[in-house]
């Protein structure tokens, strides 16, 4: 299904695997950052932060699970990388919800 490799040249599977595995490290990243945006929200009482925060979760949990299908579906090239665009869609949710919560915090972006 692949061309053969040569010396030197990483195959279109292997640089997909590594952008699963980057996709997948943000993807944690935004899960990080949106439970402590929930403790953070607890803390001050702000519910409409805290449901944010609970969305940025959620999605984040998505992302992955989209993440590890695209990996599984490998080495089908097509397939893996239409649930990895799905998981990036949904982790580009996750972003804008974390986004909005911490907005609602008077947090900055970072």
């Amino acid at each position: 299904m692949f061309p053969p490799q040569q010396e030197g040249h990483i195959s279109m599977q292997d640089k997909f695997s590594i952008q699963v595995v980057d996709a997948v490290m943000l993807a944690r990243i935004h899960r990080i950052h949106a439970t402590e945006t929930v403790q953070d929200a607890e803390m001050l009482g702000n519910d409409e932060a805290k449901v944010a925060a609970i969305m940025a979760i959620q999605h984040a949990e998505t992302a992955l699970a989209l993440f590890r299908e695209a990996d599984s579906l490998l080495p089908d090239l097509q397939a893996a990388r239409d649930a990895k665009w799905n998981g990036d869609i949904v982790l580009l949710e996750s972003g804008s919800a974390l986004l909005t919560a911490r907005q609602k915090l008077g947090k900055d972006a970072s």
